[in-house]
C-alpha cells in the first residue's frame, strides 16, 4: 500500500517514462491483469500502479466471501489468478499428498482458503502490495500521449495506459420500503459490510433468491436464527451462473458475429442464470427447509414498518411477516459499475457507449487508445462470463496479445530433426496436461475444445511459419495433422505441436501418387481413402486439429486460409510452388521434390495415426 500526494512527471519527462500502466481496481481482475502485464508483457513492477480505495488488495472479495462464510468457489480450479490454468493445482501439491478438503466435486472447485492463499502467494512473489495506492479515483482524463487520474484526495497520477477494473457491478437500488426501516435492514453487498453476530433465537428475513441469499440463510441457520428467505421464485438449481458453452466457441462464435451491441446485451441477459444456486448449496439447504429452520417464501415485500423489536414485512401475497431484522441479498442492478466515473469519462472524452450504457470497445478491450477495460465493462466483447475469474483470464490474454511481440517458436531446433519426443513435450506443457488428464469429463464445458482446419490448396511455408509464430498460437495447447506444403507437394507432412515445441516431418507420399493396385485391399482402408478423396486434388489436403482453451476459431480459420497459396498460384502448378520461400529445415534423408505432377491430380487417409497410410506400407518418396 502506498500513499502519495502527486505522481506526475515534470514537463521534461514523458509520462510513460514514469508509469506504463495504471490499474483502477485492486480486486481479482485488476491483480490478474497486473500479474500478466509484469510476467508476460515485460512491464517493470515499478512502472505499474494499482489504485483502489480499500486498504489491501482483494479486500472487497474477502469481505464478501467472509460475510457469506463461503467454503468453496462456484467456478473450477482452472479459473484462477495464476498465469496458467493448472497454477492452482500445482500450488496445492501432488494429489496423493493433498488434504481432502482442498477441492470439492464436481469440477474440482477450490476451497476459498486455498484460492486466497494462492492469490496471496502470487501477490507476494511480485511484491504487488507495494504497487497498491489506497485512493478513490474521482476523474479520468485521457490525453493523446498519456492518461491521467484524479483522486478524491487531490492526487493527480499520469501514465501511458490505464485499465479500468472497478468491480463486478453496482448494487441494486434500495427498495421503496427501505427508508422506513433502514436501521433494521442490512445490505450484504455494501462496501465495508460487517456480519452481525449474536443472531441465535432471532427471526431474520433474507431478501433474495440466489447464491448470496442461500449462503446467508445457511450461516444464519447455523448460528441458531429462524430464517425466512423471500424470493420471487422457487429455488433454481444451476451449477454455474451461465452455460459453460460461453467459455468457448459453442456460444461465443455466434456472439462475436453479432454486429448489434444491443443484441449482444440481450444475449448476455438471456444467458445468465439469475438467482440460481449450485446443487451442493441446494443440498445444504434441504435439512433446514425440511425442519423449518429455513422457510422459503415465493413472494416479494410490498411494504415494511418498524415494530418495538424489529420490523413487519407486508408481502405481495397479503401475508405479514414479523422479524427482528432483514438482510438484502438482491445482487447488482443493470448498468455498468462505477456509474459516476464511467459517465463523466464517456461524456468528457466523447467515448462510445451502447444503448445499455456499457462501453463499446475493440477486441483488445480498448475504449480509448490509452484506456482498456475489464470485468463487467468488457462484457459486450467477452460475453456473460466477463465478470467472472474466467473473464479476468481472458482479459489478461487479450492485453498481453495486444502488447507483446509474438513469441518465437524454436522451430529450427526441432523441425525436421525426427528427434521430437511428443509425449515428453506433452508432459512439459503442464497446464495442458492438467486440463486433459485431470479435467477430461468437463474439458469441453470449460472452453477446452478442438477446431479442425481443412482446405484443398497447398500452404505457403513462409506464411505457415508466420502463423506458428503468431499470438494465435498462445491459446493452442496442441496441434496435430496432415499438411500439404507447396514447396514439398508430393510428401504428406505431419505437423505436431505441444506448448512451444513443434515438429514438421515427412510421413510419405499421398495416395493420389500411388497406383491404385498398390493401395490396401481391406474395405475399411479403402473407404477411409475414398472419404478423403476430391475429384481435383485426390487426397492432397490440409487437415489439422488444434486443441486449446477458448480458441478464437474464426481468427484461426482466417489466418490459415490466408496462409494458403492463391488460386492463381495454385493453377500455375508445382513449377511455381517449389520456388516459394521455405524457412523450414530440410528433412534428413528426404529426396527433393521434382515437378512431375501438376496441381489438381492428387490425395490420402484422414486419421493422423492412420496405420494404413502410405508410409506404413513402405512406399518410398516419389
Amino acid at each position: 500500500m502506498r500513499t502519495l500526494d502527486i505522481i506526475r512527471p515534470d514537463h521534461s519527462t514523458p509520462a510513460w517514462e514514469r508509469l506504463e500502466w495504471l490499474i483502477v481496481g485492486g480486486g481479482l481482475h485488476g491483480v490478474h491483469a497486473a500479474l500478466r502485464l509484469i510476467t508476460e508483457a515485460g512491464v517493470a513492477p515499478n512502472r505499474l500502479l494499482i489504485v483502489d480505495p480499500a486498504p489491501s488488495l482483494f479486500a472487497r472479495w474477502r469481505e464478501r466471501t467472509g460475510a457469506l462464510a463461503m467454503t468453496y468457489l462456484r467456478s473450477p480450479a482452472v479459473h484462477n489468478l495464476g498465469r496458467h490454468p493448472d497454477s492452482l493445482h500445482r500450488f496445492a501439491g501432488k494429489r496423493r499428498n493433498r488434504p481432502l478438503d482442498l477441492f470439492a466435486q464436481p469440477y474440482n472447485r477450490p476451497s476459498v482458503r486455498l484460492f486466497d492463499e494462492h492469490c496471496d502467494t502470487l501477490v507476494d512473489d511480485l511484491n504487488l502490495s507495494d504497487r497498491h495506492l489506497t485512493a478513490k479515483v474521482s476523474r479520468i482524463v485521457p490525453h493523446e500521449d498519456r492518461v491521467a487520474i484524479e483522486t478524491a484526495a487531490g492526487t493527480t497520477i499520469e501514465s501511458a495506459r490505464l485499465l479500468l477494473a472497478t468491480g463486478p457491478g453496482r448494487p441494486a437500488e434500495h427498495p421503496a420500503w427501505y427508508g422506513d426501516v433502514a436501521k433494521r435492514v442490512e445490505r450484504i453487498l455494501d462496501p465495508g459490510y460487517r456480519w452481525t453476530e449474536g443472531t441465535a433465537g432471532e427471526s431474520v428475513a433474507v431478501v433474495g433468491g440466489g447464491m448470496t441469499a442461500a449462503h446467508t440463510a445457511l450461516r444464519l441457520a447455523s448460528e441458531g436464527a429462524r430464517v425466512h428467505v423471500i424470493a420471487r421464485h422457487a429455488v433454481r438449481e444451476r451449477q454455474f451462473d451461465s452455460s459453460p458453452g460461453w467459455l468457448g466457441p459453442k456460444y461465443m462464435a455466434g456472439f462475436e458475429r453479432c454486429a448489434s451491441w444491443q443484441a449482444r446485451r440481450s444475449k448476455i441477459d438471456a444467458a445468465r442464470y439469475r438467482g440460481s444456486i449450485t446443487p451442493d448449496l441446494q443440498y445444504a439447504l434441504n435439512p433446514g427447509l425440511r425442519n423449518g429452520k429455513i422457510q422459503w417464501h415465493v413472494d416479494h415485500v410490498d411494504a415494511a414498518s418498524p415494530t418495538s423489536d424489529g420490523l413487519e414485512l407486508r408481502l405481495a401475497s397479503a401475508a405479514s411477516l414479523g422479524v427482528q431484522r432483514a438482510i438484502l441479498c438482491t445482487g447488482f442492478a443493470p448498468g455498468p459499475p462505477s456509474p459516476g466515473l464511467i459517465d463523466s469519462l464517456a461524456q468528457e472524452a466523447g467515448l462510445p457507449r451502447s444503448e445499455c450504457g456499457f462501453p463499446v470497445i475493440d477486441r483488445a478491450l480498448r475504449w480509448h487508445p490509452r484506456i482498456h477495460v475489464s470485468g463487467a465493462l468488457a462484457e459486450l466483447r467477452l460475453g456473460p462470463t466477463a465478470r467472472n475469474i474466467a473473464g479476468a483470464r481472458r482479459t489478461g490474454d487479450l492485453l498481453v496479445e495486444s502488447l507483446a511481440e509474438p513469441p518465437a517458436l524454436e522451430l529450427g531446433k526441432v523441425l525436421g530433426t525426427r528427434g521430437f519426443d511428443f509425449e515428453l513435450a506433452k508432459a512439459s506443457a503442464g497446464w495442458a496436461r492438467a486440463l486433459l488428464e485431470e479435467h477430461t469429463p468437463e474439458s469441453e464445458e470449460f472452453g477446452l475444445g478442438s477446431y479442425v482446419f481443412r482446405a484443398r490448396r497447398p500452404l505457403d511455408p513462409g506464411k505457415l511459419m508466420g502463423f506458428l509464430q503468431s499470438p494465435l498460437m498462445r491459446q493452442v495447447m496442441r496441434a496435430k495433422g496432415f499438411l500439404w506444403l507447396a514447396t514439398r507437394p508430393r510428401i504428406r507432412t505431419m505437423l505436431q505441436t505441444a506448448g512451444q515445441q513443434a515438429v514438421l516431418d515427412p510421413v510419405g507420399p499421398w495416395w493420389a501418387l500411388i497406383p491404385e493396385e498398390e493401395w490396401p485391399t481391406d474395405k475399411e482402408s479403402r473407404e477411409r481413402i475414398e472419404r478423403s478423396w476430391d475429384s481435383d486434388c485426390g487426397d492432397m489436403r490440409q487437415e489439422l486439429v488444434l486443441i486449446g482453451v477458448d480458441l478464437p476459431c474464426e481468427e484461426i480459420e482466417q489466418a490459415l486460409q490466408s496462409a494458403l497459396i492463391s488460386q492463381e498460384e495454385f493453377e500455375a502448378g508445382e513449377s511455381l510452388w517449389i520456388t516459394l520461400e521455405d524457412p523450414f529445415p530440410a528433412w534428413e534423408g528426404a529426396q527433393p521434390d521434382t515437378p512431375a505432377v501438376e496441381a489438381g491430380t492428387a490425395t490420402d487417409s484422414t486419421d493422423s495415426m492412420d496405420p494404413h497410410s502410405p508410409a506404413s506400407h513402405g512406399a518410398s518418396h516419389p
